[in-house]
């Protein structure tokens, strides 16, 4: 038996996951479909896996569950950041986030760094 020994995974959304886009990505040699968790509910992964399994069984599915991440609390209005400006984080889930004061979802996010530690927000974009 020959049996290859890399396996071909694509990254499927909930927006486009349906039967027939799964299909052509089957035939063309796709084996395993990834469904991150990160950016979709339940209800985008059971349609993604109700769409493969209806091309075949014979796909295997791949769940990246979401890693821990820190968010900033809501607030009233947009938040512009500025390089090179401090900022005063705290990590108070219950309050609002202000232009004088960010709140994180992490209660005990000031015992992970020193203070005037440089933090990054939104991935590090920007």
């Amino acid at each position: 038996m020959n049996r290859k020994r890399t396996k071909i995974v694509a990254t499927i959304s909930d927006k486009n996951c349906d039967a027939g886009f799964i299909r052509q990505l089957y035939e063309a040699g796709m084996d395993v479909v990834r469904i991150n968790s990160a950016h979709l509910d339940i209800n985008g992964a059971l349609k993604i896996i109700k769409n493969v399994r209806e091309v075949s069984d014979k796909i295997a599915i791949l769940i990246d569950t979401k890693g821990p991440e820190i968010r900033t609390t809501i607030s009233d209005e947009p938040i512009q950041i500025k390089k090179g400006k401090t900022y005063k984080l705290t990590g108070d889930p219950a309050k609002k986030s202000t232009a004088e004061g960010i709140n994180v979802s992490l209660k005990t996010f000031s015992d992970y760094g020193p203070l005037c530690a440089l933090i990054l927000i939104d991935d590090g974009e920007g």
